[in-house]
């Protein structure tokens, strides 16, 4: 009542357009900073837990009141609104490789020519050879699909460092490249 033309009909239309322009803004805020408050209490990750969040996968650097800070492997930072990562699914490597449960998997397609006991002794003895993978439980292999032309096989070994993930998955790669090389 004290501001001069406060009771036109214009000045209560400008105040009332404005007071819409806030609640929406703030809206996004507000959903912010509540969804960071369940992350903190369900405990879906740690500092330093190696996660993927949607498409990005990297290291949590920071879990802020509005936000999750994430450094990928290419040493990117990148900023998620906690709403957003309440709303999407969340894959935690750190919690399972603390338990030495954490399975690391390359697939190979190889032709029906190839007997599948050897393309199984040559990928279960590549993931002996790469370092970091753990020797019990043993790597397995699975035999994924039936082609027309190949068979795809997985080999499945355990890890217990989600950090080393890429590198060791790099390693158990090349191992694979040279072991049928071999043969």
């Amino acid at each position: 009542p004290y501001i001069p033309g406060s009771s036109s009909d214009a000045f209560k239309g400008i105040s009332v357009f404005v007071g819409v322009l806030i609640s929406l803004g703030s809206s996004s805020i507000i959903a912010n900073t509540l969804a960071g408050y369940a992350l903190l209490y369900r405990r879906t990750f740690s500092l330093g837990d190696w996660v993927k969040i949607g498409a990005h996968t990297g290291s949590i650097r920071a879990t802020e009141q509005q936000v999750t800070r994430l450094c990928t492997i290419q040493n990117e930072e990148v900023v998620i609104p906690n709403s957003l990562i309440v709303q999407s699914e969340v894959v935690n490597y750190s919690r399972y490789a603390r338990a030495g449960r954490l399975i690391l998997n390359s697939t190979v397609s190889i032709g029906y020519d190839v007997p599948w006991r050897q393309v199984e002794a040559m990928l279960i003895e590549a993931a002996r050879l790469t370092e970091g993978l753990l020797e019990t439980p043993e790597p397995f292999v699975r035999k994924l699909e039936l082609g027309d032309f190949y068979v795809t096989y997985s080999i499945n070994a355990y890890c217990d460092n989600a950090a080393r993930m890429p590198a060791l998955s790099s390693e158990l790669r090349a191992n694979i490249i040279d072991e049928f090389n071999k043969h």
